[in-house]
């Protein structure tokens, strides 16, 4: 009891110093308290757990219904009671600590900042953790002026100390439903700022740390790399064996993860394994005794590896189990594989609470788990070597397919094959080649490159499978995210699924993986069918127009125009490994969260680059039968190209003129501008008039004003209840003669924030505010999104 209370003195004592974060004080007494608890790590994991959800949203009265029934139960053990109280008090300030506190000044613009991470370039974009101020990071981006600058960037290491200028904002946020936010990401990093730096003035290497020479170590070995192979397999050999997935070439990190292969990107258990396994065989070979070499492993290659694969969350987990694995074998004890990844986890929340919220936090730990607890049966069941590979790929696919459904919104048909295949070829032959491509190259150049060209003879054909079966887009099937309902449906059957598998000993329970997805399939189709609500989303695009429809009752769904910005020429220099598409980035993957899986109308409004840029990237992510164009449409060669390639796909190219209509009598779209060939793209735009939910919706494109008095001289009684104000917002459109005669309840404008042209103009809000027209902008508001039935209305709500 005494050294108890003197580990709470020191705790306390460690709270009231702000420059300490209070994780020291987890590592000071977290060991000792740790071994008193030894029975019960799995409670303590979900603990802490608890605990970190419930500082994440403390209005949530079912952890706090679960924190108060764990708390009973430990009460009948006092020193398990104690322990569990101070970590969970601790855990709960550390996250409060790390995500809330800052002492930054905004205003502040000169800097001097200590680099804290690899830094990344990618064409002329440059971006690094600093440390600034006291001890607190930010995460710093700059645009890169010149090839000079670019060299001189790139000998940055971690250590280094920059003085520079710039200026501080905060992170932006999901400007789409369902989208990736960035600011949350850095605030469970602990991360408030982002630093837009102007200016670097001189930098200097300080002291280094151990872990800060470590870290260079894994840059030299990435720049090695890069410098000697060619990609596209230099990117794969950097992401097997450093964990740098920053090199890879977009396309086929965009086929793995489509596939569900991108776990095989990630430094896990099984590269960890493999590690210890070639470096206890060489140790062994040298003559190093078995006790010495286990001490070598457990003090000094585990942990190294570790850092210099970048400390992700799936090597933490692994090289945590092997180091707890490892030390109570070194004590010649027997300790459950269940308890060291119980206790892993403990100890990676306790250093990183934010980590539960890290996508492959959550995979490694319930993916690890499910094969654990599975794998008695399975060794009791099977013999085959291949049939077992068969399983445990099965219980891995399902255990994961929650969490891949909530983060990817879809998944492949062709995975679980797929994953037969290159699960082994990548772990057992590509993984130990590349580990002795890097150590050859570093001490005998000539034989790593013989070595990589064996490597690159079996993998380029793998790689050309994996972009083919990519591409066929009929095996993908698009979930969408699911809700809070949604989702704990499927973990129950994914859940009920393993326990209907371990009790049914059948020779076709084998293919129990294979009756899942038919199931999951069949579900989600048939909601489809009985779901009585449609949805109008306009998407944030920035400077652009997009605007998805989602029928109800799978009657189709439309998407009217891809957004899109205007390419710019660059040199080889600026160039990026995988630059930014609006229609692969953003639009493609609305539409898979909203569970769509074909979209049989595509409208192209006009010609325009932030309307048309992105359909490249929307027809090779989702599935297309039509794409609709006006009769004053008026094509370049690029487009031309575009629309042929669109015909080779099995895609319709179809022209309508004013007047052409589809749907039914209460819910329809009706092209209403325009009549005749026009020479001017924007007035030229595609007008079109749809039913939803009981109200009228006009969508204008970039109609401008001569458009507009056109279509009034047309149809002199249009009514609107819902107006996609024209060309974001100009000053050329949405006249006032257009305004009053049409009178719409609820004007939405599509439009960049800070956009060069200085959309929407002052003079045409103040037409709408005029005549008290409420206006939703999606560079304030995000992304607005109307839910409506056959019938009505029933919601408006906007992303930000």
């Amino acid at each position: 009891m005494k050294k108890l209370k003197s580990c709470l003195q020191t705790a306390y004592d460690d709270i009231r110093r702000p420059t300490n974060t209070l994780w020291f004080s987890i590592a000071r007494f977290g060991p000792a308290l740790a071994l008193q608890g030894f029975r019960y790590g799995h409670w303590w994991v979900l603990s802490a757990i608890l605990a970190i959800a419930l500082c994440d949203n403390p209005n949530v009265p079912t952890a706090l219904a679960a924190s108060g029934c764990i708390l009973y139960l430990l009460w009948k053990n006092k020193p398990l009671f104690l322990t569990f109280t101070v970590i969970f008090i601790l855990m709960v300030l550390d996250f409060h600590w790390q995500t809330v506190s800052t002492t930054l000044n905004s205003r502040q613009t000169d800097w001097i900042g200590r680099v804290s991470s690899i830094p990344e370039i990618n064409g002329d974009r440059f971006v690094a953790y600093l440390r600034l101020g006291k001890n607190e990071s930010v995460y710093a981006v700059y645009r890169i002026k010149s090839r000079e600058e670019k060299q001189t960037l790139s000998r940055l290491t971690p250590g280094m100390i920059c003085a520079l200028r710039g200026t501080l904002t905060k992170p932006s946020t999901a400007g789409n439903f369902d989208a990736f936010d960035f600011r949350t990401y850095l605030r469970h990093k602990g991360i408030h700022w982002q630093l837009t730096v102007d200016q670097w003035a001189t930098c200097h290497e300080g002291r280094i740390s151990l872990m800060e020479r470590i870290q260079q170590l894994r840059q030299r070995g990435i720049q090695t790399v890069d410098a000697k192979l060619a990609p596209p397999m230099s990117g794969l050999i950097n992401a097997l064996v450093f964990g740098s997935q920053s090199e890879m070439d977009g396309g086929l990190e965009e086929a793995y993860r489509n596939l569900g292969l991108i776990h095989l990107l990630a430094v896990s258990g099984l590269h960890v394994v493999v590690v210890i396994g070639l470096s206890h065989r060489l140790l062994i070979r040298v003559g190093l005794l078995k006790e010495h070499v286990q001490w070598l492993l457990f003090l000094i290659i585990i942990p190294l590896y570790a850092v210099l694969t970048g400390l992700s969350p799936s090597v933490v987990r692994a090289s945590l189990m092997a180091e707890w694995l490892l030390f109570f074998r070194i004590a010649r004890r027997a300790v459950p594989t269940v308890s060291a990844l119980s206790f892993a986890c403990l100890m990676q929340l306790a250093y990183d609470p934010g980590s539960l919220f890290d996508i492959g936090f959550e995979l490694s730990y319930l993916i690890t788990f499910a094969i654990i607890v599975s794998a008695p049966t399975v060794q009791k069941r099977v013999q085959n070597p291949l049939s077992k590979t068969f399983i445990i790929t099965g219980i891995a696919q399902i255990a994961a397919f929650p969490i891949i459904c909530y983060y990817f919104y879809s998944f492949s048909l062709l995975s679980f094959v797929l994953n037969l295949f290159y699960v082994p070829l990548i772990s057992f032959v590509i993984l130990p080649l590349a580990i002795v491509t890097v150590v050859l190259l570093i001490l005998f150049p000539p034989c790593g490159l013989f070595v990589f060209g064996f490597l690159d003879m079996i993998m380029t054909p793998a790689h050309s499978l994996l972009l083919n079966c990519e591409h066929l887009l009929l095996f993908n099937l698009n979930i969408g995210r699911p809700g809070p309902w949604g989702l704990v449906g499927i973990s129950l059957c994914a859940f009920g699924l393993l326990i209907l598998w371990e009790k049914w000993s059948h020779p076709f329970s084998i293919f129990l993986p294979v009756a899942f997805y038919l199931v999951i399939g069949f579900c989600h189709v048939a909601a489809q069918w009985i779901n009585p609500y449609g949805s109008v989303t306009f998407l944030d695009v920035g400077q652009g127009d997009s605007i998805l429809i989602r029928f109800p009752h799978r009657q189709g769904a439309m998407l009217i125009d891809t957004g899109g910005s205007l390419p710019i020429k660059k040199a080889d220099w600026q160039k990026r490994t995988d630059p930014f598409d609006v229609g692969s980035d953003v639009v493609s993957q609305q539409i898979k969260a909203l569970g769509i899986s074909k979209i049989d109308w595509l409208v192209l409004t006009h010609s325009d680059w932030d309307h048309i840029g992105g359909l490249n990237g929307v027809i090779d992510h989702i599935r297309v039968a039509n794409i609709v164009i006006g009769k004053a449409f008026q094509a370049t060669n690029t487009e031309k190209k575009w629309f042929e390639r669109a015909k080779n796909m099995g895609i319709h190219i179809v022209s309508v003129p004013a007047g052409a209509q589809w749907g039914t009598k209460n819910l329809y779209v009706k092209v209403l501008w325009p009549k005749t060939a026009i020479s001017d793209s924007n007035n030229g735009s595609l007008v079109l008039l749809a039913k939803m939910g009981g109200v009228h919706f006009l969508f204008t494109g970039d109609l401008e004003k001569e458009g507009e008095a056109g279509l009034l001289q047309q149809i002199p009684n249009l009514h609107v209840d819902v107006l996609k104000v024209g060309h974001h917002g100009s000053r050329t459109s949405s006249s006032e003669a257009f305004i009053q005669a049409i009178h719409p309840k609820l004007a939405i404008i599509s439009v960049g924030k800070n956009n060069r042209f200085g959309h929407p103009h002052k003079e045409v809000l103040a037409v709408f505010k005029k005549y008290h027209i409420p206006i939703l902008r999606t560079d304030r508001d995000g992304a607005v999104r109307i839910v409506f039935t056959s019938n009505r209305i029933l919601q408006i709500k906007h992303a930000k």
